[in-house]
């Protein structure tokens, strides 16, 4: 093995460095084949290559060949694993796997068994005899055998209302509201209950997916039967209800309304006084007279029977005789609350 301590090793590393560095090839074709030392040696009086003689690397000479200058981990530490100890780490790793297969030898019996060993070997399993007419057994599961004792279970009257929950359907524009319900228990009406709806829903059916998820979450509180009975106002994210500011329209859209929390509350009429009234306007003509009634069917009849009365009554007294008009006029009263 060279050492860096060696001269000639030293100037023929650097010879070689030239040749293999070159990438035009006109270093390998200056020195190739050249006895440098040799030369040296004859024509000085002076070792320039001392230890040359002495080396115990080899008897070739270190200038003819290469020693393969290359920029790699071999260097230090860093060691380049070697065919003998990859080979090793292998041996190892099947004498492991090895150690864990178990080989068994299968040999023929040189006998028959006899049936006595036979029936040791194998036992006869013993089955139970089929019957002619076995019993049909019906399993019912646990829901089922409820359904059955509760035959009549009260229908979710808001459960039309959970065709609107937008939690249901992609791709539809929602919006998402916290509610407060006061009339629930403390515990409960502190904290708002999540509700996304269609945008393009209205707030009645909001009030109904209220409910009806109401009905679900906390199936102990009584609700009204009906949404005229609730109304949906503004609150603040504590819970508390902005007063000032009307309840929302029921014919109006949610999409309208960008309000984050909203408060379900009872409304004082039975029917909502936000709720529209049905009027109608009725135009007629009594007698060559036109007349223009307004309000509900029943004011319209109301208003229709005076005017007819009183037409009636004015036509009479016109077309009377003299001699009658002294005379005296029996009549019944008229009620307009009877059936004609």
């Amino acid at each position: 093995m060279a050492f860096y301590d060696n001269k000639h090793w030293l100037l023929s590393h650097i010879r070689n460095s030239f040749v293999s560095s070159d990438d035009t090839g006109l270093c390998e074709l200056v020195m190739q084949g050249e006895n440098l030392s040799r030369k040296l040696v004859s024509s000085t009086k002076f070792d320039c290559y001392p230890g040359e003689d002495e080396s115990d690397e080899d008897d070739m000479d270190a200038m003819g060949q290469s020693f393969d200058i290359q920029s790699d981990l071999d260097f230090g530490a860093h060691r380049a694993r070697s065919n003998t100890a990859a080979r090793l780490e292998k041996m190892d790793r099947d004498r492991k796997r090895a150690a864990k297969i178990k080989h068994i030898k299968w040999e023929r019996a040189q006998g028959a068994l006899s049936k006595s060993e036979m029936a040791e070997a194998f036992p006869e399993k013993k089955l139970k005899p089929l019957e002619e007419n076995p019993p049909q057994i019906v399993r019912k599961s646990l829901l089922a055998k409820q359904l059955e004792q509760c035959p009549n279970l009260p229908q979710n009257p808001f459960q039309i209302y959970a065709k609107c929950d937008g939690s249901a359907h992609v791709g539809v524009k929602v919006r998402k509201y916290g509610i407060f319900i006061p009339a629930l228990p403390p515990p409960d009406c502190n904290y708002p209950m999540t509700v996304i709806v269609l945008a393009a829903a209205k707030v009645q059916d909001l009030i109904g997916l209220i409910l009806y998820k109401c009905s679900i979450q906390h199936p102990s509180y009584k609700l009204k039967s009906t949404i005229e009975s609730y109304s949906v106002n503004i609150a603040e994210d504590d819970g508390e209800i902005d007063w000032d500011f009307p309840c929302l329209d029921p014919r109006e859209t949610v999409g309208k309304f960008g309000f984050k929390f909203l408060a379900l509350t009872e409304s004082k009429c039975p029917f909502g006084s936000h709720f529209p009234v049905v009027t109608k306007y009725v135009n007629c003509s009594i007698f060559g007279k036109k007349y223009v009634f307004g309000g509900d069917f029943v004011q319209c009849l109301f208003q229709l029977c005076i005017c007819i009365f009183s037409e009636m009554k004015r036509i009479l007294a016109q077309h009377m005789t003299p001699w009658a008009a002294n005379q005296k006029v029996y009549s019944l009263p008229l009620h307009f609350k009877q059936s004609f």
